[in-house]
């Protein structure tokens, strides 16, 4: 179906404590039908101009039932995310970069 990112920004630190409501996603994400998840990813090999930083957790969605239980439990944890489609038109800051959104 898709990726999901969750919690991408070039404020994030990937060795930072996790939120109550992060270590709890982290442990909700397993368990979850439907996912395939991927923690500390990689972006800029799903985006065309292969640029980009990483994301605590990149999530490919391939079922709808998936999908919708992974939403509510993001929503749950308060943490930001995108849905992405095939990566073009799609620029990710790097990490530490300037003047990102």
């Amino acid at each position: 179906m898709g990726f999901i990112v969750v919690n991408h920004s070039h404020q994030v630190n990937m060795s930072s404590t996790l939120s109550a409501q992060g270590r709890e996603l982290d442990r909700q994400l397993d368990g979850l039908p439907g996912l395939a998840v991927e923690r500390e990813a990689a972006l800029a090999p799903l985006t065309t101009f292969r640029i980009g930083g990483p994301a605590r957790w990149l999530v490919e969605v391939s079922t709808l039932r998936g999908l919708c239980r992974l939403l509510p439990e993001i929503e749950r944890a308060g943490v930001p995310f995108w849905l992405l489609g095939l990566g073009s038109n799609l620029l990710v800051p790097d990490p530490g970069g300037v003047g990102q959104a």
